[in-house]
């Protein structure tokens, strides 16, 4: 598996770049020269050959690292919504019903 940690180098190449190659990638810059055009190539599934410069492999190990990290999120978002306690304060329906009672009480 290839180390997924961003060097220093591709970090400031990050920094500096991102919205450049996202605009590239997603298409909405047109690429002005053969190296932006095997860059948008690659990040659209379009190139025979993977990534080669520092940008485009500065690039995709941010976007692994992204949709890792995305991934590791969700997971946690998962697991802890599985050990929020169940039911104990009724559902939304539940809380309507009572609202709905309090607001008649008072009149």
């Amino acid at each position: 598996m290839k180390d997924l940690e961003l060097t220093k180098e591709e970090q400031a190449l990050i920094d500096q770049w991102l919205p450049f190659y996202r605009s590239l990638a997603d298409g909405t810059r047109e690429p002005q020269n053969r190296i932006q055009k095997h860059f948008a190539a690659v990040f659209q599934g379009k190139a025979s050959d993977p990534e080669r410069t520092t940008h485009e492999i500065a690039y995709a190990k941010y976007l692994r690292q992204a949709a890792q990290d995305q991934e590791r999120r969700r997971i946690d978002f998962e697991e802890e919504r599985e050990q929020r306690p169940k039911g104990e304060f009724g559902n939304r329906e539940d809380h309507k019903k009572i609202r709905r009672q309090q607001t008649t009480w008072g009149h």
